[in-house]
C-alpha cells in the first residue's frame, strides 16, 4: 500500500506526429524526503504506445488499463515522463501517478 501519491495532472505538453500519434511530455522533481527502503512507482492508467523516464525507455506499450514501473533508481531531481500515444487527440487519455511505498 502506498505511502504517499503525487497525481502528475497538468502541465502536460504535446507535439503530433506526422504518423498520426501524439507524444506528450512533463517535467517533475524527485520526490523530497525520500528514504533508502522506499521505493517510488510511475503509475500509467489508459492507453499508451511508449513510456520513457528522461533517456530510459520503461515499456513499448502499456496493454491493460494500469501498467507499473519501478523508478527508483532512475530518478533524478528533474526529471522527463514522455508518453506516446497512437492517436493524434489534444484530450489526454491517460493518468500517470507516482506511488512512494516503503
Amino acid at each position: 500500500m502506498p505511502l504517499h501519491i503525487i497525481r502528475l495532472r497538468d502541465p502536460w505538453q504535446y507535439k503530433p506526429f506526422p504518423s498520426g500519434g501524439m507524444r506528450w511530455s512533463r517535467a517533475f522533481h524527485r520526490p523530497t524526503g525520500l528514504t533508502a527502503n522506499e521505493t517510488v512507482w510511475l503509475v500509467v492508467s489508459g492507453p499508451a504506445a511508449a513510456v520513457w523516464l528522461g533517456e530510459q525507455r520503461l515499456t513499448a506499450s502499456v496493454d491493460g488499463p494500469e501498467s507499473r514501473f519501478d523508478i527508483t533508481a532512475w530518478l533524478a531531481d528533474h526529471n522527463r515522463l514522455i508518453i506516446e500515444v497512437p492517436r493524434a487527440d489534444e484530450k489526454r487519455s491517460f493518468d500517470v501517478s507516482l506511488e512512494i511505498c516503503g
